[in-house]
């Protein structure tokens, strides 16, 4: 999952009808996610038994405030507001995931529209590490959150890209909605 643009304000007249994005509009999105995530789960039980949910998590999970000058006309609230926010949804997506799997692991890279400040940086994304993001706020408040809770484990990338095995196999994934199943890529 990735770029949610909480915070990002467009009215379907700006879109040219084709779309519009609030708070309300994350909030539905991710709550449709789970329910497909429930249905597919029902589906597969029938036949296979999954155990484990992979999470990876690609950045832009917030719409930020001072990426362009302009941009502040276009957001709901305050970055920093729009941070609580995503962070309540994605919690709130991680707890849903322990009541239906007995593992849960989540990895999670920043994004350009995450950074916390207008500078572009090192590959647009961070300014001053890439630990710069709120994407990895969101990461570190979400880990220590579930800090007790043995079933889930939280890796907060601090690169915008980064690998792991699901079902033996080497999954790369970089911001952007960019994965890769064994190929080469980033450190691949």
């Amino acid at each position: 999952t990735g770029d949610w643009h909480t915070g990002l304000k467009l009215a379907l007249h700006e879109t040219g009808a084709v779309y519009e994005q609030s708070v309300a509009t994350t909030r539905e999105q991710i709550f449709r996610l789970w329910d497909r995530v429930l249905r597919l789960h029902e589906i597969q039980s029938s036949g296979i038994n999954f155990t484990k949910l992979h999470i990876i998590c690609l950045g832009d999970l917030i719409e930020g405030d001072d990426m362009r000058p302009s941009q502040h006309r276009q957001i709901e609230d305050v970055m920093t507001v729009q941070t609580i926010q995503a962070y309540d949804l994605f919690s709130w997506l991680c707890r849903q995931a322990l009541q239906l799997f007995d593992e849960v692991e989540v990895e999670m890279v920043g994004g350009n529209h995450d950074r916390t400040g207008r500078n572009k940086g090192n590959a647009g994304l961070a300014e001053l590490d890439y630990a710069d993001t709120m994407a990895w706020l969101i990461g570190e408040f979400t880990s220590r959150k579930f800090d007790d809770e043995p079933r889930i484990k939280i890796r907060n990338w601090h690169t915008f890209f980064g690998y792991k095995l699901v079902a033996q196999q080497r999954v790369i994934f970089e911001h952007g909605s960019s994965i890769k199943w064994n190929a080469n890529s980033y450190g691949g």
